[in-house]
């Protein structure tokens, strides 16, 4: 009986390492934008979230190979402070995955794409690490000051769900509309 029991804790131990590396969990995102100009709160902006993952296969069952695979997609409008917040997100993976990451973009028309952090992300964990303590990093929109530029907001940008697309869908006519356009 003893015997059984053992085998039972050793099995049951053996499968908790090894079905314990397979949760992918991401905390909790939160932040501010502002415009860098006059760092006035953006309402409105659409801050989206792609979690994923990269998988490890063999090309014709000889060569190996990774790929990435989009787990989920999260997003959310900022508030009339600016203010975002994004639920913690937590998986089960298969063990063949080689690890996770996190893609990150913020879109408000007007605004370019390439946004200031403030205070700088934290040293080793990164954007993700300064998103998810305290009340969150404020990151700082640079206004756009032509068409062009306008326009190269939109092709950067990445995210399939319905806020984003919508958004982008929207500037897509406004772009159409206003060609030439300058600030």
């Amino acid at each position: 009986m003893k015997k059984n029991s053992t085998k039972f804790a050793v099995c049951a131990l053996l499968a908790a390492l090894l079905l314990g590396g397979c949760v992918y969990h991401k905390p909790a995102l939160r932040g501010k934008v502002v415009d860098a100009e006059t760092d006035e709160p953006l309402e409105g902006a659409v801050v989206a979230v792609i979690y994923s993952r990269k998988i490890f296969t063999y090309c014709c069952c000889i060569f190996p190979h990774s790929s990435v695979e989009e787990l989920s997609e999260r997003e959310t409008l900022t508030d009339m402070n600016g203010m975002f917040y994004i639920p913690s997100y937590t998986t089960v993976m298969m063990p063949i995955s080689l690890g996770s990451g996190m893609s990150f973009s913020i879109f408000k028309p007007g605004y370019g794409w390439r946004y200031r952090v403030s205070p700088a992300p934290l040293s080793g964990g990164g954007m993700t690490e300064s998103l998810s303590k305290g009340s969150g990093p404020v990151l700082k929109m640079p206004k756009v000051k032509t068409w062009e530029e306008r326009q190269e907001v939109s092709i950067y940008l990445f995210g399939d769900g319905p806020l984003l697309r919508n958004a982008l869908k929207k500037e897509k006519k406004w772009l159409y509309k206003n060609k030439g356009w300058r600030r």
